[in-house]
């Protein structure tokens, strides 16, 4: 009869040392799902904010990475999921990632900000009122150089005129125990207690134990986070943040403006035809006050419009961009020189466009509208509405009441007519004649791209007219 230590010397202790390496070996590795719920508030109110996401990263084992990323895409902005950690509830074995985000493209910049931004930012750099709250002293440091200066309502202004983004990401991070356990620290120097700054853009935590990362008592440490959007710090007054849920307004009095005045034109019954002119006026309907900001934030459609000319008040610094890859126009004020304010009168003309029509279309709205990223806004140095408003007028339509293409005539009549076709090269010889009749609107008509001049011929004009290209 073989012993135990026979059997070891015969082989079987390798067979127990092996057994007992496989054991040791899953109890390494065997895992558990930790489910987690966190949220995503905004500043030191309630609100959610409905665009943020969370990258969820735990390293355990070393080789094996186990992730969860999760958006609060619904409001109020909770978010959760689950991830991979140790089994051993109370092993120092998980290393732990949270990284917020949002979108961070243009419209995630923009949203919610607007020149009475750059007013607040510039009501404290000329010692006026200063920014206190410590979330909007980050929001407002949009150069990211840890302080408020002017160069911040400059990025403003840049993002608004020129579309360049802020030095920084559009949102700031803050984690939510951090902030509570240090709150003095916090209001002193809110700079330094973003996740960006102070984390390198995601918080890290080294041999987490998993039984805290399952307690409701501590799990709410890693997946807390409160936020800022950098720019936006007039309280929503004038342009709404809508990634921010509930109703994110603190001053309801205000009416916004969005729709454009079209004045002198027969009710828009017919389709507005090519060569037809007409100007579009920003005017002030408050009464005389000292302007300290507006914008003008409008959809053209440059297929259908053309902008011929464009003026302002001699009086102000007006500055306007014509965007015609993304069929938008913005005109911009920023009152820099808090010594000089220009007072406006009720009605004056700030901004004036005049608009030539190159292709016909049945309605002005169309093909021209307030663009709903930024919203129409005007205001004195303490944000009160000077209550801007859009018209339309002085629409001329064209003396002739045909423009020939290169492929088709308009005809700006109310029924159909019968003409003479006169096609004339460039030489001034006739090469063709031919009698048609003509529709109101657009009729088809194919040129050799030589010919220069059509002659119309009806019963009591004659036209020549100029191939347009």
């Amino acid at each position: 009869m073989k012993s135990v230590f026979n059997f070891s010397n015969s082989g079987g202790g390798r067979i127990i040392f092996c057994l007992i390496l496989q054991i040791m070996s899953f109890d390494i590795y065997s895992q558990t799902t930790v489910n987690f719920v966190g949220n995503s508030l905004f500043r030191n109110y309630n609100f959610g904010v409905s665009n943020h996401c969370f990258d969820i990263i735990n390293r355990y084992p070393m080789d094996e990475v186990s992730t969860a990323d999760e958006c609060t895409s619904t409001c109020p902005s909770s978010y959760g999921g689950q991830f991979d950690a140790s089994s051993a509830m109370n092993g120092q074995d998980n290393d732990l990632t949270v990284k917020p985000y949002s979108v961070n493209d243009l419209e995630d910049y923009q949203n919610g900000v607007s020149t009475a931004d750059a007013v607040v930012i510039l009501r404290h750099v000329n010692d006026i009122e200063y920014i206190t709250d410590p979330y909007k002293m980050v929001a407002a440091d949009c150069n990211n150089n840890k302080e408020i200066d002017s160069g911040d309502a400059d990025e403003v202004e840049d993002l608004i005129l020129e579309d360049i983004e802020f030095t920084r990401n559009s949102w700031e991070w803050f984690n939510a125990l951090e902030i509570n356990n240090n709150y003095g620290s916090f209001q002193s120097d809110p700079y330094s207690w973003t996740i960006s700054d102070r984390w390198s853009g995601e918080m890290f935590w080294l041999n987490v134990s998993t039984s805290t990362l399952t307690s409701s008592g501590t799990q709410p440490q890693f997946f807390y986070y409160r936020s800022t959007k950098v720019g936006e710090v007039d309280d929503n007054e004038s342009n709404q943040n809508d990634w921010v849920c509930d109703d994110y307004s603190f001053r309801s009095e205000q009416k916004e403006v969005n729709s454009i005045k079209v004045n002198g034109h027969r009710g828009i019954v017919k389709s507005i035809l090519p060569g037809t002119t007409f100007k579009m006026y920003l005017r002030l309907n408050a009464g005389e006050a000292e302007i300290a900001h507006f914008q003008m934030p409008l959809k053209i459609n440059y297929n259908y419009l053309k902008i011929n000319k464009v003026f302002h008040h001699n009086e102000l610094d007006v500055k306007y961009k014509i965007k015609i890859n993304s069929n938008e126009f913005i005109a911009c004020f920023l009152e820099k020189d808090f010594s000089n304010f220009k007072k406006i009168e009720i009605g004056e003309n700030i901004v004036v466009i005049e608009f030539e029509v190159i292709q016909n279309f049945n309605d002005f709205q169309d093909v021209l509208s307030i663009n709903s990223r930024q919203k129409l806004e005007a205001g004195d140095l303490n944000l009160k509405s000077l209550q801007p408003i859009l018209e339309i007028g002085d629409i001329i339509e064209p003396e002739i009441p045909y423009i020939v293409g290169s492929n088709s005539i308009y005809y700006n009549g109310d029924k159909e007519t019968e003409i003479e076709l006169q096609i004339i090269d460039l030489s001034g010889k006739i090469c063709e004649t031919q009698r048609r009749v003509i529709f109101p609107g657009r009729n088809d008509l194919y040129l050799n791209q030589r010919l220069a001049i059509i002659r119309i011929i009806e019963k009591h004009n004659i036209y020549n007219i100029k191939v347009a290209s």
